[in-house]
C-alpha cells in the first residue's frame, strides 16, 4: 500500500469530512496512519503558577499517567505565585506565550491581557464546544456563560466552590476558653478578644493575637474578610446593581462597608488584629497562623486541611474548624463567593510559541475532552491533588469527597453544600468597563488605602468619604456608568433568549 505523506493525509481527511463527515474522515485516517508512519505525538507548551502552599508529589508518575491516557507529551512550565502575574504580562509584551497558560483573576485584570485579547491573540472557544461533550457537560453551562470576556469564551474556566471564602479559628483554644462557637460579630469580636488576653495556648506568656490577616492587593478583599463581613453587614459582594437607584453600585460606597471597616478598626486599636496586616503576605500570614500565634485566620475553605496538616506537624494536639456562618443585623445569613470559576486555561494564537492553526487547537480541546472524562478525571483526583499548583491548568471539579477524607475536610464539604444557597452574587461578574481596565490600579489603590488608612485610626470616616469622592471623580463615575449600561445590556439579551 502507498504511504502517504502527513501533509496528504491532512488534506484528504479535509476533504472527506466535507464529502462524508468529520466521524467517517477520522475512521479513514485512523486506516491510513496504521499503514503508514507514525505520526509524533502532538506536544503541548503549558505555563502555570506554583502555589507555595502546596508541594508538587509524585509529579513525574501523574505525568506519565496523563500522557498514556490521551498520547501526549506535555511540557509544563511553573512561576511561583507571587512572580507569576508580572511572568505573563512579560511574555504577553513580548508575544512569548506558550500554547496553553492560566490566567488568573489578576492577570484577567491587566489592560496588557485586553490589548493581547483585542488584538486576537486568543482562540474564542464557543464554536467548538459542541463537538467536545465532555469538557462542555463538565463546565457547565452557567460557568461557560459566567466566564465570557466581551461576550465570547476565551479559556476553559478553572472550577471553584461558589462559597469558597471562610475563616479558620483554633477550636483547641476556644474549648480550653470555654467558649462556644460564635454566631454573630459580636461573638466573634468576644472570641478574638479572649485569644488575645488570656492565654489560650496555656504558655503563661503573652504571646498570642486573636487574628492575622493580610490586605497586600485589591484583590485579598475576596478572601481576607472584608467581603465576606461586608456581606454579612448587608452590602454587595463587591458590586451590585440596585434597581431603585437604576445603576450599579461598589461595595466601599455603602455604609455596610464602612460598618465592617469600623469592626476592623476596633480590633487594630485593641491590639486584637495583628498590626502588620497592611505589609504581610498571604502566605506570611498563613505561616504565622500555623505556628500558633493567631487565633484566626481568614482564608478560602478548601485551605483548612492542609493548615491544619502543616499545624499538626508542631503541634499535634492543634485543632482548627470552619467560622460558622454569621448571623447579620436582620439575623439572615449572607456570604461574598464568586462565579463557580477561578480565572482560566486560555490557548494563545500569536507568537512562535502559539497553537498554529484550528487542526492543533481541535487536538488540544480533544486532550482537555479526554481529561474531563472518567478515566481521565480518574488519573487527576487519583492524589487527592485538587489542590495543588500542577492541576491548574487542568479541568478539576471544585471538589472531591473520599472515604478516606479528614473529620475537618468532610466538615468543608458540608459547610460548602449548606452555604451554596446563602452567597451573595457579584452582579459585575462578566461585565466590560474600558475605564476599569485602564484605570484599575490607580482606583483600587485609592480604596485600598483609605480602607487601611482607616483601620489603623490614620483617618476618619469624614476623611474615608472624602478619598471616595476622589475615586468617583478619576474615574469611577466612568466605570459605574459602564459597568450599568454592561448589566442592563446583558439583562435585556438574557430577557430576548
Amino acid at each position: 500500500m502507498k504511504i502517504l505523506s502527513g501533509e496528504k493525509m491532512r488534506k484528504m481527511t479535509e476533504k472527506l469530512r466535507k464529502s462524508i463527515g468529520i466521524g467517517l474522515a477520522g475512521t479513514f485516517l485512523a486506516i491510513l496512519s496504521g499503514c503508514g508512519e507514525k505520526e509524533e505525538p502532538l506536544t503541548i507548551t503549558v505555563m502555570t503558577e506554583q502555589f507555595p502552599v502546596y508541594a508538587p508529589g509524585n509529579w513525574e508518575a501523574w505525568l506519565d499517567a496523563i500522557e498514556q491516557e490521551t498520547g501526549v507529551n506535555l511540557q509544563i512550565t511553573m512561576t511561583p505565585t507571587l512572580e507569576y502575574a508580572a511572568t505573563v504580562e512579560s511574555a504577553i509584551r513580548g508575544s512569548k506565550l506558550p500554547m496553553v497558560f492560566t490566567a488568573n483573576e489578576s492577570i484577567l485584570s491587566k489592560e496588557s491581557f485586553f490589548a493581547y485579547l483585542n488584538a486576537g491573540g486568543f482562540w474564542e472557544l464557543e464554536e467548538y464546544l459542541d463537538d467536545y461533550p465532555n469538557l462542555k457537560e463538565f463546565t457547565g453551562e452557567e460557568i461557560w456563560e459566567n466566564s465570557e470576556i466581551q461576550g465570547h469564551i476565551y479559556g476553559i474556566p478553572r472550577l471553584r466552590i461558589r462559597p469558597r471564602y471562610a475563616a479558620y479559628y483554633r477550636k483547641d483554644w476556644a474549648e480550653a476558653l470555654g467558649i462556644a462557637p460564635p454566631q454573630n460579630l459580636e461573638e466573634l469580636y468576644d472570641m478574638l478578644k479572649a485569644f488575645t488576653l488570656e492565654d489560650p495556648d496555656g504558655n503563661g506568656v503573652n504571646d498570642t493575637v486573636g487574628l492575622v490577616n493580610s490586605w497586600q492587593s485589591h484583590g485579598a478583599r475576596q478572601w481576607n474578610g472584608v467581603q465576606m463581613l461586608t456581606t454579612v453587614l448587608g452590602g454587595p459582594d463587591s458590586w451590585r446593581y440596585e434597581t431603585t437607584e437604576g445603576k450599579m453600585v461598589p461595595d466601599f460606597s455603602t455604609d455596610s462597608y464602612l460598618e465592617m471597616l469600623r469592626w476592623f478598626r476596633t480590633l487594630y486599636q485593641e491590639g486584637i488584629l495583628d498590626h502588620s496586616f497592611a505589609f504581610l503576605t498571604s502566605v506570611q500570614r498563613q505561616e504565622l497562623f500555623i505556628q500558633g500565634y493567631a487565633g484566626m485566620i481568614f482564608s478560602v475553605i478548601d485551605d483548612g486541611p492542609e493548615l491544619e496538616a502543616q499545624m499538626r506537624q508542631m503541634n499535634p494536639q492543634a485543632e482548627i474548624a470552619v467560622l460558622p456562618l454569621l448571623e447579620g443585623p436582620d439575623g439572615e445569613y449572607r456570604l461574598n463567593g464568586n462565579a463557580g470559576y477561578n480565572g482560566l486555561i486560555v490557548f494563545n494564537r500569536l507568537g512562535e510559541g502559539a497553537v498554529r492553526d484550528e487542526e492543533q487547537l481541535r487536538e488540544i480541546l480533544d486532550f482537555y475532552n479526554t481529561m474531563c472524562g472518567e478515566q481521565g478525571q480518574e488519573i487527576l483526583n487519583s492524589e487527592k491533588e485538587e489542590g495543588n499548583s500542577y492541576v491548574q491548568f487542568m479541568p478539576m471539579p471544585a471538589y472531591v469527597r473520599r472515604e478516606d477524607d479528614s473529620e475537618l475536610q468532610s466538615t468543608v464539604y458540608d459547610c460548602v453544600e449548606e452555604r451554596e444557597q446563602y452567597v451573595v452574587t457579584d452582579d459585575s461578574t462578566g461585565l466590560y468597563s474600558e475605564t476599569y481596565v485602564r484605570l484599575r490600579n490607580v482606583l483600587n489603590e485609592k480604596i485600598q488605602k483609605a480602607s487601611i488608612r482607616f483601620i489603623m485610626g490614620e483617618i476618619q470616616e469624614k476623611d474615608y468619604w472624602e478619598e471616595y469622592r476622589m475615586w468617583y471623580e478619576s474615574g469611577g463615575k466612568n466605570v459605574i456608568e459602564e459597568y450599568t449600561k454592561a448589566y442592563e445590556q446583558k439583562l435585556r439579551s438574557t430577557h430576548l433568549e
